[in-house]
């Protein structure tokens, strides 16, 4: 009778394992950002609506100088790519060439909490206490881009940038210096009972300075070490 309880208590155990697992899974899907489609609503924001390229950009601005994580995960379309540099995939081989939006609200929610960190190998990361940017304009106005392009046919501008990234007064602080080619893309919503046209995020193309020996880190790299 003793050996029926053991048997029993350990099938409860397993049991119980399963359904915690099953839980957790069902809370990261709860995770999950919303992507409206022509008959949802727009996301409820604090930011300007983006119905033009110029204001998504804006927006964007602001996101990272406010560190809102829930704001950037707005602006994302579902098929959002970074494509990085070949010095981040030398630096951080296992990442490959591009983060997908999945990976990519995983660094924001990393980058923008404020808090030291240990990156994926284990080591000591320093958290960000504050990001602005010192330059954040036009090089090449909106255009689409070349079929050749790694995201072709697709509304595009380059940015030149100068961001500053400030980790305290204990650590250096961070330049990211040169230009991202940014695209977007636009998408259906209602507002206000009406249907409007907005403008959500798709890709970046990282095209800043990735210097060794200085404090300036290319845009990508930035990104990769609060994978």
């Amino acid at each position: 009778m003793r050996m029926l309880d053991d048997k029993l208590k350990t099938r409860l155990v397993f049991l119980m394992f399963a359904v915690l697992l099953v839980v957790s899974g069902c809370s990261e899907e709860d995770e999950t950002p919303f992507y409206p489609g022509p008959g949802d609503n727009f996301p409820d924001s604090s930011l300007p609506f983006p119905d033009t390229p110029e204001q998504l950009m804006a927006n964007f601005q602001v996101i990272y100088e406010t560190m809102d994580v829930d704001e950037y995960k707005l602006i994302l379309d579902p098929g959002f790519e970074t494509h990085l540099q070949k010095g981040t995939q030398d630096t951080f081989p296992e990442v490959g060439s591009t983060f997908n939006v999945t990976q990519e609200n995983r660094i924001h929610e990393r980058m923008f909490q404020g808090q030291s960190l240990q990156d994926p190998d284990g080591n000591f990361l320093p958290g960000i206490a504050g990001i602005s940017f010192s330059k954040f304009r036009v090089l090449v106005d909106w255009g689409d881009s070349l079929p050749t392009d790694p995201i072709p046919n697709t509304l595009s501008a380059l940015y030149e940038v100068d961001v500053l990234i400030d980790r305290g007064q204990q650590f250096s602080t961070l330049k990211v210096d040169g230009s991202i080619r940014f695209y977007v893309a636009t998408a259906e919503g209602m507002l206000n009972g009406e249907s409007k046209t907005y403008y959500r995020m798709i890709g970046q193309k990282d095209l800043t300075l990735d210097l060794k020996g200085v404090e300036n880190i290319a845009w990508g790299t930035l990104k990769a070490s609060f994978r």
